[in-house]
């Protein structure tokens, strides 16, 4: 399930990658509105009008290619179904509460205000702006690079976040790749059998993992991390406050945590055993840890009696962010697979 390689991807291509995914998996014709000559049926609003409780889905053919524009004045009721083969273009208006959209959809937003139970199912979300309340996104792909969004939930779904802003989020069978924006900041991110990715930005609010991995490269981490059942936690860069693990309590025996570091001490004294390269194994307990870690960041925290879960150190070279990449990589995939072979998935 994991799509482990995605961890060593900087921003940039995690964003081509989205963009150049097959038209036959929801998108209709690329990020931003499409030409309207392309479509079957086009609705502006204004002057048109969707209100509660329509259904496009059944006034049109199943085959046919919807367009529908939102801008200022614009307007759409509460409960309104799109249907599938639409492409949703929302600048500015107002839209409802509880619509829905897909499969093999599209929907661009970039202003107005969205209401809260939206359900978004096989649909590409390029998001440049604007405010929602929530949405759920199953099967489907979005990129995040403004706009201020309350809640969101994901269900085998994909998200790349470079900018903007999201109060809470729920992961179940997803992926975040996250290098910009905030997220948390009111609320918690919660992770099942998911991935996050967190390469920049700021994450603000709890994090609660459970049977899922998460790789910290960078950005600023200043809530608390909640390690449950089943995580992998590779830690090789980043702003990571003093109460992100400092109130953990516990590293249950089913989870990991492997710091990638330039410099490791325990205790203020240099650890016997480390050889580059080589994943070592923290067995002391009721002492601090002081790293260096790979992107040369600063970190100490204090190695809990409650931790039984496994701690690593890997101590690394200083080599440019380039090499620094690839020489990760073959740790994580490591411990990528170690969860998965533990969970029986496929990588």
């Amino acid at each position: 399930m994991f799509q482990r390689l995605k961890y060593v991807l900087n921003a940039a291509t995690v964003v081509a990658i989205l963009v150049g995914w097959s038209t036959s998996n929801a998108q209709i014709h690329g990020p931003g509105p499409s030409d309207p000559n392309l479509f079957d049926d086009v609705f502006n609003l204004p002057p048109f009008s969707l209100p509660a409780s329509s259904n496009l889905a059944d006034d049109l053919m199943a085959d046919e290619f919807t367009q529908v524009n939102v801008s200022d004045g614009g307007s759409v009721g509460d409960s309104v179904t799109f249907g599938g083969n639409t492409e949703l273009n929302v600048s500015g208006g107002v839209l409802g509460n509880f619509w829905s959209i897909g499969p093999s959809s599209e929907i661009n937003f970039s202003g107005g205000a969205v209401g809260g139970g939206v359900m978004a199912t096989d649909t590409f979300v390029f998001v440049t702006g604007g405010t929602l309340q929530n949405m759920t996104a199953v099967d489907s792909q979005m990129s995040f690079n403004d706009g201020d969004w309350f809640d969101v939930s994901l269900l085998n779904s994909e998200v790349s976040m470079d900018a903007g802003k999201i109060t809470a989020a729920f992961f179940t069978d997803s992926t975040l790749h996250f290098s910009g924006g905030e997220i948390g900041g009111g609320g918690v991110i919660e992770t099942v059998g998911s991935q996050l990715n967190i390469l920049g930005g700021r994450v603000r609010g709890p994090v609660r993992a459970e049977d899922s991995l998460i790789n910290i490269r960078g950005g600023s981490l200043t809530a608390p991390i909640t390690v449950g059942e089943n995580n992998v936690l590779n830690i090789s860069g980043g702003s990571i406050g003093p109460s992100v693990f400092g109130f953990l309590g516990t590293l249950v025996a089913s989870s990991e945590m492997n710091f990638f570091a330039t410099e490791a001490l325990l205790g203020g004294v240099a650890i016997d055993g480390l050889s580059e390269n080589e994943p070592f194994v923290v067995t002391d307990r009721n002492v601090t840890l002081s790293l260096v870690l790979a992107d040369g960041s600063p970190y100490e925290f204090m190695l809990e009696e409650s931790f039984a879960g496994a701690v690593s150190v890997t101590v690394v070279p200083e080599p440019d962010s380039a090499c620094l990449l690839v020489l990760l990589l073959p740790f994580l995939c490591v411990r990528a697979r170690r969860l998965n072979s533990r969970n029986g998935r496929r990588s």
